[in-house]
């Protein structure tokens, strides 16, 4: 379909929306965006709407993980123009399944559910370096469901070091293969001066 964007609004039938934003290189919305989400969010979107925001890659993770704060813009808009009617956000890139829930609070929770969902793609991205995450924007999550799990993640990692030459022994004759031809293709070009 053709688009003009590259950020999208869908309604969605019974008070639902979905916002696909665009966080680009930098982790974060530009003016534009924010200016037509922030208008939508005053305009159409009804205060007893419920809005799932979906991105390329789950800051909040990310974020924790690195020490980093990203997302200005997005966490502005979700929390002064949402203002707790966002119940999802949702990304992928990493490779894994992860979903946290808002822990009950006499606090406001600006997002009900984080959900990681980048399937397995060709690897898998370990889980269990997020085994400690539980706070996000103010609010308390707890990890509801993660594939692998914590355990399994563990183990794949673990097995990534010690296993990984006995279960790959093909690639080391066939890339040692190819690399010897590369290699003695070029002695012909190379010359010795001995003085």
């Amino acid at each position: 379909m053709p688009q003009r964007k590259s950020y999208f609004a869908l309604q969605l039938p019974k008070g639902w929306w979905i916002f696909g934003l665009d966080l680009a290189l930098h982790g974060d919305i530009d003016v534009y965006q924010f200016k037509f989400f922030a208008e939508l969010c005053r305009n159409k979107v009804g205060e007893n709407d419920s809005v799932i925001i979906v991105t390329h890659e789950p800051n909040w993770l990310l974020d924790w993980y690195w020490k980093e704060t990203t997302g200005k813009n997005v966490s502005h808009l979700i929390q002064d123009y949402l203002n707790g009617r966002c119940k999802l956000r949702m990304a992928g890139d990493l490779h894994h399944f992860m979903r946290h829930s808002a822990t009950p609070s006499d606090k406001p929770t600006f997002v009900e559910h984080l959900l990681v969902n980048g399937c397995g793609g060709a690897f898998l991205h370990p889980t269990h370096v997020f085994k400690n995450f539980e706070r996000f924007s103010g609010t308390t999550y707890e990890c509801k469901a993660a594939y692998p799990s914590y355990e399994e993640s563990s183990g794949i990692a673990l097995g990534n070091i010690l296993k990984f030459r006995k279960k790959n022994w093909q690639f080391d004759i066939i890339g040692g293969f190819i690399y010897f031809i590369l290699v003695f293709s070029m002695f012909p070009q190379v010359s010795y001066t001995y003085s």
